[in-house]
């Protein structure tokens, strides 16, 4: 069994994947008004922020290689300085960030991230304070404070990127610098590679284990508006730690080594993540455990106001592998290596990139234990016979063995109406989870949810046919589930089946609103909360691990029709606010039928389809929507006289907001269709569009716009491909490099041609209904141009 373990030591790429997807919060989508509030407390870190550091260290790997974009001089400007291609500051882009996006005081972020800080701290103190992207900066506490000269952390400039090459080249030299390094990487190897020997070790001895990670989240708080301050939860959590793992192991038997880590939870708490050999268990008895270890501290240590426990494995699963957690032998070397891999070494690695720590007192945030019997294999029973009837299952193990049949989600059920909206939807909610980085089975649950709604309201006959109710002891199995259940009871429990495997379901649709500012038909607004709610309750009144007697069902029948009445409820009552949504979705069913009729046009002959977004600001901010609109349709007119836009037969786009503190900026999202002629240039094309989107700006967006002081104004923009659809085969280009993100559609593939007509179009057509309005008037949010030539 032995292997080779420096491959299975996880790359930074996968690290910071996992990383990311742990932390929940997304900074663009807080609203403005909590940015700008003071008494805000933001939290220690945010995803951009997980990007940022992610930026800094393949920075100094680019550095090291002499792999970073060079800045080339394009020439002499009027004013006699030097003009250079605005590219190179693209790539700086990905490393600005707003000071709130951090909170140091119990973090530990890695060494390059602290030598950047050093850098912006520090390198500027000298320096002209006319030199842009530096800022006067408040140091010191009380009446010692002091103004202090630094680099903006939120803005790149040419003389910024230089020095900071400068200095990261000098520091790669330095001893200290080196030995520091070379330390914190040998720290890493040498625990990895002893935790996979002690691994192979123990899997020689007991031939099968079973993995299961347990991440246990604690939550305090003073009241609703004031929480208690991290440092007095990291020292209460301290002082507990030996209880708290001492009563985890008692209540999980059969295991062999456990490993504990002290974690941020990136919210309001703090995690104690926990990795479980253990000598044999089952898929289905991890949450299970997971309920009873969270009656359990709940009960034994009430003094913190909350104590979640979460079973980790789903997301290993989820973001990591499949087979990475749960069942392990000695004769499966792939599982062993996934385990090793997206567990073992991300256990031990993670350290070196973010920390818990606490101001004042040290401590080891990992601790390792051994069973003192891990080293005796495990004593298969021997079968016994009887005819003593099995104990009942439970709820969860009802819901394990229920078959889901098929069909269940098809809409044809519904009208017609709220049949396409649902498929619209669900085309929707994919592909917006794929672009956050999140599972497309997560946008699936978002429209089955949708669809169970639409039944519950569309349907007279009740979720479940009675089971013998006149005998209250029969406890319920399976085949009782699956024979007395209609189409809304067969939902019901697809549903129930899917949240028993992971709780974490509950809270999507809450994550995805608060979050990413996802509206649905049903959710999204913030007097939609109820409706939530209540659609939640429907899912947590029963206990997993107990069997359920017959007369489950008819509460479960007259819960299910409490709610289809508040449902109802709310409908007359809030009719204005529907009527009004009913008109919006009217508005882009037209804008899809038209928009059908155009690109089987366009597609008669053979395209490249490329997606990009459009980007613009300005040296005094960012522009109005209007601005930008007036800027592309100028752009596109005069561009269409020269390749590439020459041989463009046309593009659809709709516009996106971004959210920033004081400020909205607007871009535009486009899909461009070119004809046969443009493959000589496939790989540059949209290099080409960035640079005469640039050359644009420069010399004709002062004339476009009629501005005051247009002379004084700098305008800076940029054309970004983009992958075309994250969530559809075919469409999706992700593993081809990022200038060949285009899709061919020739004109006799119907199938291809299907499939994009299908996907893309609803995808654009519809977008605006899932999300906010735009804060300034937009009047058209959707765009095609007809660029046809015959």
């Amino acid at each position: 069994m032995l292997m080779n373990n420096y491959k299975l030591i996880i790359k930074d790429k996968d690290l910071f994947d996992l990383f990311f997807n742990q932390v929940p919060y997304i900074w663009q989508a807080l609203d403005r008004s909590v940015k700008q509030d003071q008494a805000y407390q933001p939290a220690c870190l945010y995803k951009e922020s997980v990007q940022v550091v992610r930026a800094i260290n393949k920075f100094v790997d680019d550095l090291k290689s002499g792999s970073l974009p060079r800045a080339t001089q394009l020439g002499i400007s009027v004013t006699g300085h030097a003009e250079f291609d605005p590219l190179f500051l693209v790539y700086f882009k990905a490393l600005q960030f707003e000071r709130k996006m951090f909170d140091m005081t119990y973090l530990e972020l890695g060494l390059n991230w602290v030598y950047y800080q050093k850098f912006l701290e520090e390198d500027a103190v000298k320096l002209p304070n006319n030199i842009p992207c530096i800022e006067q900066v408040l140091s010191g506490s009380g009446g010692l404070q002091e103004r202090k000269q630094q680099w903006s952390p939120s803005k790149f400039h040419y003389k910024k990127a230089w020095r900071l090459m400068n200095f990261f080249s000098e520091l790669q030299k330095s001893p200290l610098y080196i030995e520091e390094t070379n330390r914190q990487v040998q720290q890493v190897v040498e625990n990895i590679n002893s935790a996979f020997a002690h691994f192979d070790t123990l899997l020689s001895i007991q031939q099968e284990v079973y993995t299961l990670v347990i991440d246990i989240r604690f939550l305090s708080t003073v009241n609703q508006t004031e929480n208690e301050p991290l440092e007095q939860l990291i020292e209460k959590v301290l002082r507990d730690r030996a209880d708290l793992q001492h009563a985890i192991f008692q209540l999980i038997p059969d295991w062999l080594h456990v490993y504990t880590k002290l974690e941020h939870d990136y919210q309001n708490g703090l995690k104690l993540s926990c990795v479980f050999i253990l000598r044999s268990y089952n898929i289905d008895q991890e949450d299970v455990i997971v309920a009873h270890l969270q009656a359990l501290l709940r009960n034994n240590f009430s003094h913190y106001d909350a104590i979640d426990v979460v079973n980790g494995n789903e997301f290993v699963r989820t973001h990591g592998k499949k087979h990475a957690v749960g069942r392990i032998g000695i004769n499966t070397p792939v599982r062993i290596e996934q385990f090793k891999y997206w567990v073992l070494s991300y256990f031990y690695k993670k350290d070196s990139f973010a920390k818990l720590i606490h101001p004042e007192i040290p401590f080891e945030v990992s601790e390792d234990f051994k069973h003192q019997n891990w080293q005796q294999p495990e004593i298969k029973k021997q079968a016994v016979s009887s005819k003593v009837s099995p104990p009942a299952k439970n709820l969860a193990q009802v819901l394990q063995e229920y078959k889901v049949p098929k069909g269940i989600w098809d809409v044809k059920h519904l009208v017609k109406r709220v049949a396409d909206r649902l498929l619209v939807s669900q085309i929707y909610y994919k592909e917006f989870c794929a672009e956050q980085g999140m599972s497309t089975q997560y946008g699936e649950w978002l429209f089955q949810i949708e669809v169970f709604i639409e039944t519950l309201l569309h349907n007279q006959q009740p979720a479940f046919n009675e089971v013998r109710l006149a005998h209250q002891t029969y406890f319920l199995n399976a085949r009782d589930m699956q024979t007395s259940t209609t189409q809304l009871g067969q939902q019901y429990l697809s549903l129930m089946k899917q949240i028993a495997v992971d709780f974490n379901l509950l809270g999507l649709i809450d994550r995805l609103i608060q979050n990413y500012g996802l509206r649905t038909w049903w959710f999204g607004h913030e007097d939609n909360l109820s409706l939530r709610m209540n659609i939640q309750q429907i899912f947590t009144g029963l206990i997993f691990d107990q069997p359920v007697d017959s007369a489950v069902l008819g509460q479960l029948n007259t819960n299910l029709q409490a709610v289809r009445n508040y449902f109802l409820e709310q409908q007359r009552l809030e009719v204005n606010k529907r009527e009004l949504l009913e008109k919006h979705y009217a508005q882009a069913v037209r804008r899809h039928t038209y928009t059908r009729e155009y690109l089987n046009s366009v597609l008669e002959q053979n395209c490249w389809a490329y997606r990009i977004t459009v980007e613009v600001g300005s040296s005094k901010g960012c522009l109005k929507q209007s601005e930008l609109s007036k800027l592309f349709t100028e752009f596109m007119r005069l561009a269409k006289r020269a390749k590439p836009c020459y041989w463009l037969r046309g593009y659809i786009g709709i516009w996106q907001e971004k959210n920033w503190p004081m400020v909205s900026e607007f871009t535009l999202d486009v899909v461009l269709f070119f004809n046969d002629r443009c493959q000589a240039q496939l790989q540059t094309l949209v290099y080409d569009l960035n640079q005469r989107w640039n050359n644009f700006l420069d010399t004709k967006a002062a004339q476009t716009l009629r501005l005051q002081d247009a002379e004084n104004i700098k305008y800076y923009g940029a054309i970004k491909p983009k992958i075309l659809m994250r969530s559809v085969d075919g469409l999706n280009t992700e593993d081809k490099p990022q200038n060949t993100y285009y899709v061919c559609l020739e004109a006799h593939d119907r199938k291809m041609k299907k499939i994009f007509i299908e996907h893309v179009i609803p995808y654009f057509a519809y977008r605006d209904v899932f999300h906010a309005p735009f804060s300034q008037t937009v009047p058209k949010a959707f765009i095609k141009g007809v660029i046809l030539k015959k």
